[in-house]
């Protein structure tokens, strides 16, 4: 089945919608790459999959870009898709504009500009003496050529160094200020909190988490014993419960309240606490994959 592709008139809605997607490969023997995959995503925003190698990261990105074609569910989208693939695929031998115009050439005045915007006018220079990072921009400069609503990035952040990570995630922050709806895949998960507004995590071709960051305030409770009298003194307090392992919780804090006094409301002599700590993005990630 195609993705359709409407008109732009809807992008402060939803821009991407995926209803229950499955790929699937082999004939004899299937294996899913893909399954069952729901989302609905808004322009503005920044989407990133994690998951480890086999989740089915880039096979999404495939399918949405059109690049794999045939496939189960139905996938809507509301204008035009530019795609940034996980390998270049860049002449060496040319320049960045000769590059661009060699695939757009009938849009140098807006290849220019997009050059000027990610700072890679360099000339006759051939892209072979040009760094990791700024390839990836080359990469990313061809998929917002025809000025795209909706850009997917496999790997962007893949073997970047510090300075060209914080240059691609400023790019980012500038493209979802524009309305765009940016989906990338990454296994850096510090470089992904940075630029995201939601996460889902991946395993098997499937979605087992969604995060939406801005409400991330997650908190770990660790103890050696009276579990129920502390997940009593939560359930008063309000606090919401969303993990828990044999001696920890894991709870959701809303942004105003005062951690000091939370403490001090669930500590007592029948509560055994021996540990409080905010959750990282890596430690619910690491839990919920090998959970």
């Amino acid at each position: 089945m195609g993705v359709d592709f409407l008109t732009n008139e809807n992008i402060n809605k939803i821009s991407l919608e995926c209803d229950n997607v499955t790929k699937s490969y082999g004939v004899f023997k299937k294996t899913i790459a893909i399954r069952n995959l729901g989302i609905k995503e808004l322009g503005g925003t920044c989407v990133s999959l994690v998951g480890p190698n086999g989740a089915g990261k880039s096979t999404i990105l495939k399918v949405l870009s059109g690049s794999i074609r045939k496939y189960d569910g139905k996938v809507t989208v509301r204008g035009s898709v530019g795609y940034c693939p996980e390998i270049s695929v860049n002449f060496d031998f040319m320049s960045a504009e000769e590059n661009l115009s060699y695939f757009y050439p009938h849009n140098i005045e807006r290849i220019k500009y997009i050059l000027t915007r990610l700072n890679l006018n360099t000339g006759k220079k051939p892209i072979s003496s040009f760094s990791k990072g700024m390839k990836r921009k080359l990469d990313l400069a061809r998929s917002l050529i025809l000025g795209s609503e909706i850009i997917l990035m496999d790997e962007p952040f893949d073997g970047l160094d510090a300075e060209s990570s914080k240059e691609l995630s400023k790019i980012i922050e500038d493209l979802k200020i524009e309305g765009k709806l940016i989906l990338i895949t990454s296994h850096d998960l510090h470089k992904v909190e940075n630029v995201s507004d939601k996460i889902l995590f991946m395993k098997d071709g499937t979605i087992f988490q969604k995060l939406i960051l801005k409400h991330l305030n997650l908190y770990r409770i660790d103890f050696t014993e009276n579990s129920d009298v502390i997940r009593k003194k939560l359930t008063d307090l309000n606090i919401k419960i969303v993990g828990e392992t044999e001696l920890s919780f894991i709870i959701q804090v809303d942004e105003g309240l005062e951690i000091c006094k939370l403490i001090t409301k669930i500590l007592g002599d029948d509560c055994k606490i021996v540990g409080f700590s905010r959750e990282s993005l890596e430690s619910i990630y690491m839990r919920e994959l090998c959970g």
